[in-house]
């Protein structure tokens, strides 16, 4: 039996001072657990943007490629077969952060074009939900050749040999090998000429 005084309040209702002070902590607690697990939510971050060909027009039903560089996290964008525009949702501070360096692999369905771009990720884009609007430009591989021009090897470069060498499509006539790959990466990753 509980033998603790009851005070009676100035409308003559019956409290017990303890209990009043467990059922305020209780709901300061509560809401307090509340806010702490909506904060802890990651937020979303979209990319968007659309596909175009070399000539500008749409380049419906792409396949877009992006890669954290830094986490080194792989998605594939939805696209749409009657549509040239891509879309991707993550999740703030679990797949992105700000000043993390994002690398779009973008090529035609066909593979006949392709485009490598790298973004890198801003506090604003992260405060504003996404990257939106990034828009890519395809280029035609039909007369590439990874050691023409200057000789210095480009990451677009890179992927266009990866794509040959993955699908086994003869370039220019040549079908691209596993040591031409390695040589091609070697000289961009260390700028080395031909």
């Amino acid at each position: 039996m509980n033998t603790k005084p009851i005070k009676k309040s100035a409308d003559g209702k019956l409290l017990r001072w303890k209990s009043r002070a467990t059922i305020a902590l209780a709901s300061m607690m509560v809401a307090v657990c509340m806010i702490a697990s909506v904060a802890a939510q990651p937020a979303p971050f979209m990319i968007s943007g659309y596909v175009f060909c070399e000539d500008g027009s749409e380049c419906n039903n792409p396949c877009v490629n992006i890669t954290n560089l830094n986490t080194n996290g792989e998605w594939q964008a939805e696209t749409n077969i009657s549509s040239h525009y891509y879309q991707l949702i993550l999740a703030t501070s679990v797949n992105i952060n700000a000043s993390e360096r994002l690398r779009f692999n973008v090529t035609s369905p066909d593979g006949s074009q392709l485009s490598t771009a790298e973004h890198t990720v801003t506090s604003e884009e992260i405060n504003n939900g996404g990257l939106f609007n990034f828009d890519i430009m395809l280029s035609s591989t039909t007369d590439w050749n990874p050691w023409d021009d200057d000789c210095i090897i480009t990451d677009v470069e890179i992927s266009m040999a990866e794509y040959h060498w993955a699908t086994s499509t003869p370039k220019n006539g040549h079908t691209i090998t596993d040591a031409e790959i390695s040589l091609l990466e070697y000289q961009w990753a260390t700028g080395d000429v031909c």
